[in-house]
C-alpha cells in the first residue's frame, strides 16, 4: 500500500465495508422478498391484534361479522392490494431499500473521500480525522433506515422516523463533519498555500 494511504486506511476499509453491506443486503432483499413482505405484514397484524380487541367468529346460527373486526377501530386491518401488501408494508419494505442505496452511496463518498485526504498536504492526524468521521458516520446512517423500515409496520411512517433520530442525527452529524473537514483541507491546500 502506498504510504501516503496509511492515515486514511480505517476510512478506506470502512467505505468498502459500507459498498459490501450495500451489495450483500440488496441480494438479501432480493432472494427474501416475499418472505420480507410476509414479515412485515405479520408485524403489522400482531400489532392491531395486542393494540385492538380482536372479536371472534361468530358462533354458527348466528350473523356472522365480515372476517375478523375490531371492536375498536374497525377497518383499521391491513389492507391488501398489488401483490397483497398493506401500503404501509410497501412504505417499510422501501425504507429497507434505501438502506442498500445510502450504503453504497456513501460507502463511495467515504472512499472518495479518502483517497482525496490521503493526497493532500495535511497532518496524518487531520487525515484520519475526516477519513474516520465519513467512514463511521456511512456506516450507521444506512443502519437506520433498516431499522425504520422494520418499525414502519407497527408504529407508522411518522414514529418510526421519530424512533432512529437518536441513531440518525450522530451519523450525519459525523458524514457532514467529515466532509466538510475534507473541503476545507482542500481549499487551504489549493488556494492558500498557492497565494
Amino acid at each position: 500500500m502506498d504510504v501516503r494511504m496509511g492515515p486514511v486506511r480505517i476510512g478506506l476499509f470502512l467505505g468498502l465495508l459500507c459498498i459490501f453491506f450495500g451489495i450483500f443486503w440488496a441480494m438479501y432483499l432480493t432472494l427474501r422478498h416475499d418472505e420480507i413482505h410476509a414479515e412485515l405484514m405479520s408485524d403489522a397484524v400482531r400489532f392491531l391484534e395486542e393494540k385492538f380487541i380482536i372479536t371472534p367468529p361468530a358462533p354458527e346460527g348466528e350473523t356472522p361479522h365480515s372476517g375478523h373486526t375490531m371492536e375498536h377501530g374497525e377497518g383499521m386491518a391491513p389492507r391488501t392490494h398489488g401483490h397483497g401488501a398493506d401500503p404501509l408494508v410497501e412504505a417499510a419494505h422501501k425504507r429497507l431499500l434505501m438502506g442498500h442505496l445510502h450504503a453504497m452511496g456513501l460507502g463511495l463518498l467515504t472512499i472518495t473521500l479518502s483517497i482525496l485526504l490521503a493526497l493532500m498536504d495535511v497532518s496524518d492526524r487531520a487525515k484520519i480525522i475526516a477519513s474516520a468521521f465519513t467512514g463511521t458516520g456511512s456506516l450507521f446512517y444506512p443502519l437506520t433506515w433498516i431499522i425504520m423500515g422494520h418499525r414502519t409496520p407497527v408504529l407508522g411512517l411518522d414514529e418510526a422516523a421519530v424512533s432512529v433520530r437518536t441513531l440518525v442525527f450522530p451519523s450525519l452529524l459525523l458524514v457532514l463533519t467529515g466532509l466538510l473537514l475534507t473541503l476545507f483541507f482542500l481549499f487551504k491546500t489549493t488556494f492558500l498555500k498557492s497565494s
